[in-house]
């Protein structure tokens, strides 16, 4: 190889070593406002949130309340499930929108509330509407089918002590 091939061959791998570890710290920090020690932040810890006269009221508020409930019910379905998956990363973009809003209202604090939080509220507030029915309707599905099923089992068992009832062998009546 000539001479002028090599060069370029080390300088393709010194950008490449560059743009791996840029990545690699992009990554690092763009996971720590949602996670802290691998579990999603809930709310507005004063640690992490200090203008917490922001977040006792209006729309942090309401998107604190909105996270709060949808745990609640993360917490109440098979946590290997379809729909756990889903909630769960529901629930981190969530953290997002809400760092990302906790943000803009502190540094618009003294410029009033921008009406673009109102309606991002009441657009997480209706996903949280759907999913919540979403999240119903398919915990009443999985319940009825398991419903079924037990019916079927019972049924089964009955049939099974018909046959083996019919197939007894009779004693003489006195």
């Amino acid at each position: 190889m000539p001479h002028t091939s090599i060069e370029r061959l080390i300088g393709l791998g010194a950008v490449g070593l560059v743009a791996v570890a840029a990545v690699l710290l992009l990554l690092r920090l763009s996971g720590r406002g949602t996670m802290r020690r691998g579990r999603l932040i809930i709310g507005y810890p004063p640690d992490l949130f200090p203008a917490q006269h922001l977040t006792r009221s209006g729309a942090l508020a309401a998107l604190a309340a909105t996270q709060g409930r949808l745990t609640s019910i993360e917490r109440q379905i098979p946590p290997k499930s379809d729909l756990a998956i889903w909630l769960r990363a529901f629930l981190y973009e969530l953290r997002e929108i809400m760092d990302t809003a906790y943000r803009v209202t502190l540094i618009t604090e003294i410029y009033g509330r921008p009406a673009e939080i109102e309606r991002l509220v009441v657009e997480v507030q209706q996903a949280e509407a759907e999913i919540a029915q979403h999240v119903g309707h398919r915990l009443l599905a999985r319940d009825g089918d398991a419903h079924n099923e037990l019916l079927d089992g019972r049924l089964a068992t009955l049939r099974l002590c018909a046959r083996e009832l019919g197939c007894a062998p009779r004693t003489p009546s006195s």
